[in-house]
């Protein structure tokens, strides 16, 4: 079975990548996609209970350098695992702690380069950020792959104060490994755009950027298109259709769908006039198409030509066109199991509107924006042929509804012509990536227009409990193990599921910390206070000074109240007579939206559990808990 092997990289954000929506895949569908199959028999090493297993390389030249780093890939690991109606999850496996693989095709592997940029598998970063290798059968079935960050050239940081998220940036890599390619989506994890907060991420970075902890829309249609689940099979249809120009097919067109609420949904490209959308959820939709720019022309909020995969662009230069009001098609109503086929025409000519740079305050970026509803932000576009004063301007405005922009200045930005303005977002936004429009007067019937420009997001509220069935006073042994300290609960508001990052157990009382073997936290997932069978396992730590910080990497549903519990294992040498409490604040509980990404403040109160007792008196019962 003859295998072809790829890498995708993603550079620098002044650079270029390659990119298409899914890799080995066509719109006329002779090619449909890379995929992993856990049922395939040359392939089955790479699973366990049909997950795909991920080892990370913990020892050695390629090693993540720290535990934290650690997290925050894990983290990104779950997040495309909590995608929903995406099938396929992932299972942490052994670490590999050798700087030789067994094989070259044995494991899927996550590490980072050496001091000379090469990477785990015998490959060199360069000087890309991060670098993702894969192979396959011709049959589209994935055969192997690996990922890598740069940890020769580039700047890291795990809370998005410097330089590279990790997070942000395995969380990318992912998305190649499983199949998919870049998005010309602009606010897509899997774009070379990325989106940007542009304010404070509630770490305390005001200038920094975890805004790329999340998967859009698109992301998420992308993985489930892949990996649909059963009754996601069912539920959703198909768009297909050609596009031309005067006749001529339009080879590269960037094509979008948006809800009849001009909400983003998820994009495509065509290839020598031919689209296709995969996975769409039954309901009406809203066409849009712009076209591919050259290389030499320079336009940060789009993906140019050059920089899809070879076999995609087969060395013909994209076709030019307009984007216009005329050329959008409206009420696509796409049935469950069904296909719809519309073509497309757009109108001819060059587009003479650029953005080189959106902007935010002094910061001169080429980020799309995620703003949360209810917030104002003022921000700007420079780029070529944009209006110079009011008069020119036909339209800026930001699609979808509940957005305003105002206070508009006219000027310049790194020689360039500049529009700064302030959006504005109703509470009641709705949520969801919006458009850019800017009309000028001096091009009349041509729109500038970037498919995904405003990203509207909102955050849940989290409050801590009292759990329903806390533990109550008692004595235990000195070598007591799975003592239950504490019960406590996370209650979650409808906006957003939560993703627990971290928990510290605080200790309180007469006894020493340093007699507790260890502190774990699990969910209690009956609620009854008790640790048993049933209950979900997270994570474990011991103390230091008077503090256990347990890592969490665990999503909470929205709208929704869940219970942990505090359990120590002792030591033995706990002094008879002393007594160890434990506390869970409100200020010690770490999590974030998982669509926002921002750190989420807990309400409530603080939490403090029972009082236990090392060693009973002479006379009644000794209670130890299994």
């Amino acid at each position: 079975m003859k295998r072809v092997t790829i890498v995708l990289v993603l550079l620098a954000l002044t650079q270029a990548v390659p990119g298409a929506l899914r890799n080995y895949w066509y719109p006329d569908g002779s090619r449909n996609g890379l995929y992993w199959d856990p049922s395939y028999s040359a392939t089955t090493q790479y699973f366990a209970d049909g997950k795909l297993e991920v080892h990370f390389v913990t020892q050695g030249n390629y090693a993540i350098p720290s535990n934290s780093y650690l997290q925050a890939m894990l983290h990104a690991f779950q997040t495309w695992e909590d995608v929903t109606n995406m099938s396929l999850g992932f299972v942490r496996g052994t670490n590999i702690v050798t700087d030789a693989l067994p094989g070259s095709e044995a494991k899927f592997s996550v590490g980072f380069t050496d001091g000379s940029g090469n990477t785990q598998w015998g490959g060199n970063i360069g000087g890309s950020v991060g670098l993702s290798s894969y192979s396959y059968y011709l049959s589209g079935r994935m055969a192997d792959t690996d990922l890598c960050l740069n940890d020769y050239s580039a700047a890291w940081s795990v809370d998005g104060s410097i330089g590279n998220d990790v997070e942000n940036v395995t969380l990318h890599e992912i998305g190649h490994c499983i199949g998919l390619a870049h998005s010309p989506d602009s606010l897509a994890e899997m774009s070379y755009v990325g989106g940007w907060f542009g304010s404070g991420d509630g770490w305390g970075n005001g200038s920094g950027n975890i805004a790329g902890r999340r998967v859009s829309l698109d992301d998420q249609m992308g993985g489930t298109a892949i990996y649909p689940t059963a009754s996601a099979t069912s539920q959703v249809g198909r768009l297909t259709g050609t596009i031309t120009v005067n006749g001529t097919n339009v080879h590269l067109g960037h094509m979008a769908l948006y809800t009849t609420n001009d909400i983003l949904v998820t994009t495509t490209v065509s290839q020598f006039g031919k689209y296709r959308f995969e996975g769409l959820p039954a309901g009406a939709y809203g066409l849009r198409a712009y076209p591919c720019l050259t290389n030499g022309v320079p336009d940060n909020l789009h993906q140019k030509f050059g920089t899809f995969p070879t076999d995609y662009e087969s060395g013909t230069s994209p076709t030019h066109f307009l984007s216009t009001f005329s050329g959008d098609v409206s009420n696509l109503v796409i049935t469950a199991g069904g296909t719809l086929t519309q073509h497309v025409a757009v109108a001819a000519g060059y587009p003479s509107m650029r953005v080189r740079y959106s902007t935010c305050g002094s910061l001169g970026r080429s980020h799309v924006f995620r703003l949360r509803q209810g917030s104002t932000k003022r921000i700007s576009v420079a780029g070529t042929n944009l209006p110079v004063h009011a008069g020119a301007l036909a339209e800026l405005s930001i699609r979808g509804g509940g957005v305003t922009t105002s206070n508009l200045v006219f000027g310049t930005f790194a020689g360039h012509r500049e529009i700064e303005f302030d959006v504005n977002l109703a509470t009641n936004a709705r949520l969801g990536g919006r458009p850019l429009v800017i009309r000028n007067t001096n091009y009349p019937g041509e729109r500038y227009l970037v498919f995904g420009f405003v990203d509207v997001f909102d955050e849940p509220t989290v409050t801590l409990c009292l759990g329903s069935n806390p533990p109550v006073a008692r004595f235990v042994n000195k070598q007591a193990q799975g003592v239950v300290m504490a019960q406590f609960a996370l209650i979650v508001s409808q906006q957003d599921r939560a993703r627990l990052r971290s928990v510290s157990i605080g200790h309180v009382g007469t006894g020493d910390p340093a007699a507790v073997d260890r502190v774990i936290v699990c969910r209690d997932m009956n609620g009854n206070g008790a640790a048993d069978g049933g209950d979900l396992f997270l994570a474990t730590n011991q103390f230091s000074g008077s503090t256990a910080v347990i890592p969490w990497i665990h999503t909470l549903d929205a709208a929704a109240s869940s219970q942990f519990l505090a359990i120590y294992d002792f030591s033995g040498s706990a002094s008879g007579g002393k007594a160890f409490s434990a506390v869970v604040a409100t200020n010690q509980v770490e999590l974030a939206g998982l669509n926002g990404a921002r750190r989420i403040f807990v309400t409530g109160g603080t939490v403090t559990g029972a009082t236990v007792t090392v060693n009973m008196p002479a006379t009644g019962a000794l209670f130890q808990f299994q």
